[in-house]
């Protein structure tokens, strides 16, 4: 059904789907190589570019030197481009390959193997090097790195990996088929059976909307749902990033239906949008109607900007209230609050 749905022109190449005969540009070269989802820890992404059989078929197939060679390429790049940026600068939040803390290591890594032959490294220092090749995509990275040569002989290394996996392993790999279910995938992904197309404006977001169509127009809303709520999302919540966990205590406080609501900066880890969008959602519950009570909102807010939302504002500076007055009536050139909203 979300197939159809892709098929229409403004939702076209939205989603590249995964076809066991042909390399997806959207997803790593490691998922392109493995087609699957590993189950457990022996193929786990950590110990992939360490795993025997990994290795056998990439030495079989000749990957071995050219993905190393293709990760000291990248190691080179980026460690060119952000050895110099502060570990919380927003541009790590886009890089797949390290974090800043890993940058001098892999500087470290690049001067002990600088100039030595593939089979004279260490093989940790392969280990280190191949993992940044496999995490390539070249849509999103964009060093040109990705030939059709080097395509085609990921996907002989595909099928090779299949079809020689060890027997002890035989349970260890979910691999995708587009007539069976993979249980090791998320349900998302079950749906969606492919990757979302980089550099698509809004393409996340759009998908997200379809596949939520899909599950209305199927009636499969309320089972989908049972299976979210219950979804065991480990101690003190820590397989949930900081969005969801903010939008879990809004909404374990929303339920409680306080008379009055105090929010300290609680929507942080959202970009700005998102952070509107709920500002406005929670403000329209608190309003109140026939089944809900009114609810008194005080909010502490990220961004000035959306004091408009609200029905009084209070300026603060060094702990101390400097203005206080509707939006409206501070909205001018010698407010504070005109200040702040620029």
């Amino acid at each position: 059904a979300l197939r159809e749905r892709l098929g229409q022109p403004e939702l076209k190449d939205l989603v590249e789907p995964f076809d066991p005969e042909a390399y997806n540009a959207q997803a790593t070269i490691i998922e392109n190589l493995m087609f699957g989802t590993a189950v457990g820890e022996d193929f786990d992404e950590s110990n992939l570019a360490s795993h025997p059989h990994m290795l056998q078929v990439l030495e079989r197939t000749g990957l071995n030197k050219e993905l190393f060679a293709m990760g000291r390429e990248v190691s080179e790049t980026v460690t060119e481009l952000f050895s110099g940026l502060a570990e919380d600068h927003p541009f790590f939040e886009q890089l797949s390959f390290m974090s800043a803390e890993q940058i001098p290591e892999y500087v470290k890594v690049m001067n002990q193997t600088s100039g030595l032959p593939f089979e004279n490294v260490k093989p940790e220092d392969r280990s280190m090097i191949l993992k940044l090749s496999f995490a390539y995509i070249e849509p999103r990275h964009r060093l040109g790195l990705l030939t059709d040569e080097l395509q085609g002989k990921v996907l002989e290394a595909r099928k090779l990996f299949s079809a020689e996996l060890p027997e002890t392993a035989k349970g260890a790999i979910e691999f995708y088929d587009p007539e069976r279910y993979n249980m090791a995938s998320s349900l998302q992904d079950n749906i969606l059976f492919g990757r979302i197309s980089y550099g698509r404006a809004e393409g996340p977001a759009r998908i997200g909307q379809e596949i939520r169509a899909v599950v209305d127009d199927l009636s499969l809303h309320d089972e989908v749902f049972q299976v979210g709520l219950h979804y065991n999302v480990g101690a003190g919540g820590k397989s949930l990033n900081g969005v969801q966990r903010q939008k879990i205590a809004l909404a374990r406080a929303l339920l409680k239906r306080p008379d009055l609501l105090i929010i300290n900066r609680a929507l942080a880890a959202l970009d700005g949008r998102a952070q509107e969008r709920l500002i406005g959602r929670v403000l329209e519950i608190a309003s109140g109607n026939g089944d809900h009570p009114r609810i008194g909102v005080f909010w502490v807010l990220q961004n000035p900007k959306f004091a408009e939302k609200f029905d009084h504002v209070l300026v603060f500076e060094n702990g101390r209230m400097v203005e206080q007055g509707k939006p409206a009536e501070l909205a001018n050139g010698e407010s504070k609050y005109s200040v702040l909203t620029g």
